[in-house]
């Protein structure tokens, strides 16, 4: 393990390792890329390259194409400026003062006890370094550098798009080389609240806790059969209320990511033995444990009982709306193109509220679970209000920018691009939406474990990907 990158800097891709490296010196937080912004601008007012910044702070960088390539469509080539920061306990690092400390065991860069920020530093790198190519023939380039995607996806859902001209987008923000992502889902946050109300029971109140679950990303790992603790106790519990009509709901509560299945939930009931109780329980946690073997549900008599209960409409609810894989991708039959996951349950303000994630690549689907959680809710008594929404990315397998990449690719490896879609959001999305165009495209080298302090990317994917990017560029066909 060596202290310094210095060596890759002479190497067939020592541009990115340059600029990466001047990057990591920058703080840049998700809402924090000042400085970051700032290199970028000084560096295209140096070159006299035309700059456009929209009202969020998203830079957008025009270069001239050349040869036989001057006329050629725009090419937009993107990625996002901040990084997720995380580091060990035992790391002294302020993100907002101190630079990355890169290190290497010449097979990948990492970063002392932090994450390292190739997400999506590295994509910067592969940008800045193109500008330093002394290509002969090379594609208009517009290079997007857009804010806070880590956190919300900020820059693409705030980009103006006028800042743009070219219909071509290549975004470098996917981590395994080889894979071509061309789609995505895009994704909506419903929002149903059910009144609590006084209730004067005596009743012994029980806690109920289910935990030990995996959990996990509410759409990568959607269709991988992972039990969801909220679903769990509401499956539960309509089976308690079959037998015990008369049972009360003081509680139910569980997740805390909008984006991610929960992996524990408690629920407090009323109106059960304790003995019944108890059984029903060891059912359940023998058919869970299937599935998820990890698995744990436990009782506890409540010391200090809730006044107020929930209505038993909230276990139809639950139980009625979509949940899970909704469909399949026509085009690529092993990926998910519309899901939706029940994420967080929790207790506000006199209500109780059920939070759901919805995703598909069709913007259609999504309003089509929408009004049809509206029509289960209004049934109920429930109120529904709708969040968070993003734009899908349909997959589209005849793109002129796959073909192209395609193309490239199978001429400098021999053998053609995986090419797939992925149950997540993208900026490509967003992106693409925003530009009216559907030729869009994801690639990058291989990255480990984004997002943690063991975040790591590969030397050797780095360098063969740059080499794909001055091709790309480059190619006359």
């Amino acid at each position: 393990m060596t202290n310094s990158i210095d060596h890759l800097l002479r190497g067939d891709a020592g541009k990115v390792w340059y600029y990466f490296q001047k990057i990591s010196d920058l703080p840049r937080p998700s809402k924090y890329e000042d400085k970051v912004i700032e290199f970028i601008i000084e560096l295209a007012e140096s070159r006299n390259w035309k700059i456009k910044k929209d009202a969020v702070n998203n830079i957008a960088i025009s270069i001239p194409g050349k040869g036989k390539l001057k006329d050629a469509p725009t090419l937009i080539i993107q990625g996002h400026m901040d990084m997720v920061c995380e580091k060990n306990s035992n790391v002294d690092h302020d993100f907002m003062r101190d630079p990355i400390r890169l290190v290497t065991d010449n097979k990948w860069v990492m970063a002392d006890g932090t994450t390292l920020g190739a997400d999506n530093g590295i994509a910067l790198g592969m940008m800045l370094a193109l500008t330093d190519e002394n290509f002969t023939d090379c594609l208009p380039l517009e290079l997007l550098f857009t804010i806070d995607e880590e956190t919300g996806l900020t820059g693409a859902m705030q980009l103006d798009p006028s800042i743009l001209n070219g219909k071509r987008l290549l975004n470098i923000d996917s981590e395994d080389e080889g894979i071509f992502t061309v789609g995505c889902a895009g994704g909506i946050n419903i929002s149903t609240y059910f009144e609590i109300m006084p209730n004067s029971s005596s009743d012994k109140q029980s806690d109920i806790s289910i935990r030990g679950l995996r959990g996990g990303h509410s759409g990568i790992n959607i269709h991988e059969n992972r039990k969801n603790a909220i679903r769990c106790a509401d499956e539960l519990l309509g089976h308690l209320r079959q037998c015990h009509p008369k049972m009360i709901l003081w509680n139910l509560s569980g997740g805390d990511k909008t984006n991610a299945i929960p992996r524990e939930s408690t629920f407090s009931l009323s109106g059960i033995s304790k003995d019944f109780l108890a059984n029903e329980i060891r059912n359940c946690l023998s058919t869970l444990k299937n599935v998820e073997i990890n698995a744990t549900i436990e009782i506890y008599e409540r010391s200090t009982p809730f006044s107020k209960s929930i209505p038993l409409g909230i276990i139809d609810y639950i139980n009625q709306i979509p949940n899970g894989v909704i469909s399949m991708d026509p085009d690529y039959p092993d990926i998910v193109q519309t899901s939706s996951s029940v994420n967080v349950c929790s207790k506000n303000d006199g209500f109780i509220e059920v939070l759901m994630h919805s995703r598909s690549s069709l913007n259609t689907a999504l309003d089509e679970i929408k009004t049809s959680v509206q029509t289960i809710a209004d049934k109920l008594g429930a109120k529904v209000k709708s969040g968070h929404r993003y734009s899908g990315w349909n997959p589209n397998p005849d793109t002129e920018i796959l073909n192209r990449g395609t193309q490239v690719y199978k001429m400098m490896n021999g053998v053609e691009p995986k090419v797939r879609s992925i149950h997540a959001g993208l900026e490509c999305g967003i992106i693409g939406d925003k530009i009216r165009s559907d030729e869009l495209l994801s690639i990058g080298p291989t990255i480990k474990n984004a997002h943690s302090p063991t975040e790591r990317v590969n030397i050797q994917s780095t360098n063969r990907v740059y080499e794909f990017l001055k091709q790309f560029v480059s190619f006359t066909g």
